[in-house]
């Protein structure tokens, strides 16, 4: 009796490692890969990840999935016979993405399984010539030439104009607009209306102070950028009595 179970148990374990070897079964080669410190101005990055069938029947790449437009895949299109393997080649496109970054590729395959690869690394910015004309950072990219305006003395009854230039230094588009805190007595101040600059682009405008009365001593406004519905630093606004 107890040899007669052996002998089952050890039947049904070689109908099991059978089972289990017809079976498609894909493997990666690794799970992560670290590019390390890249820069921007290089352009895109690669890697490629190794899949080999460890099982006994092929195996087709149903689809592969970035989740993000930075991140492409290239997957093998053709089946992969058992014990053979293949190449996953992955793209990072570092272009307006400074800093670290961690990004997982995900590749569902006919054996019902899920595998996950991963990339990560940082972005070494590439320094914008442009930048270079806007050293005041106001937050959220919105970079300007001047931190603090000063309109000097205007006459009753003239008026002044100063332009300031701002630049967009984010990598998505901005909306941006301006408001006085207060207006000073005996002022008129004109601001243009909003502006909508895309990723890297630029911009002017003209404040005109309107002196439509006396102001017996200096006088300093806030005027707020707002980008995208967010305030940010003020820029002082400075008149001098007329």
């Amino acid at each position: 009796m107890n040899r007669l179970l052996a002998i089952l148990c050890s039947l049904l374990a070689s109908i099991s490692l059978a089972a289990q070897s017809g079976n498609p079964d894909l493997k990666v080669d690794s799970k992560l890969f670290d590019f390390g410190t890249i820069d921007e101005a290089a352009g895109r990055v690669s890697h490629t990840f190794r899949l080999t069938n460890t099982g006994s029947e092929p195996i087709v790449i149903v689809s592969v999935r970035t989740g993000c437009r930075c991140v492409t895949a290239v997957a093998p299109t053709k089946p992969i016979a058992p014990g053979a393997t293949a190449d996953l080649i992955v793209r990072f496109d570092p272009a307006g993405r400074s800093g670290s970054f961690h990004k997982e590729v995900t590749v569902v395959s006919t054996d019902k399984k899920i595998n996950r690869v991963n990339i990560k690394g940082v972005v070494k910015a590439t320094p914008s010539a442009k930048r270079d004309n806007y050293h005041c950072d106001l937050g959220h990219g919105l970079m300007t030439n001047r931190s603090k305006i000063n309109f000097g003395r205007v006459a009753k009854g003239s008026s002044k104009s100063v332009e300031l230039r701002f630049m967009n230094d984010f990598p998505v588009g901005m909306q941006l607009s301006f408001e006085l805190e207060e207006t000073p007595a005996g002022f008129e101040i004109l601001i243009p209306s909003s502006h909508i600059l895309p990723p890297d682009g630029e911009g002017t405008i003209t404040l005109t102070a309107i002196a439509t009365g006396k102001l017996p001593s200096a006088s300093t406004v806030n005027l707020i950028p707002i980008v995208n519905g967010y305030r940010l630093t003020p820029i002082p606004l400075t008149l001098l009595p007329n």
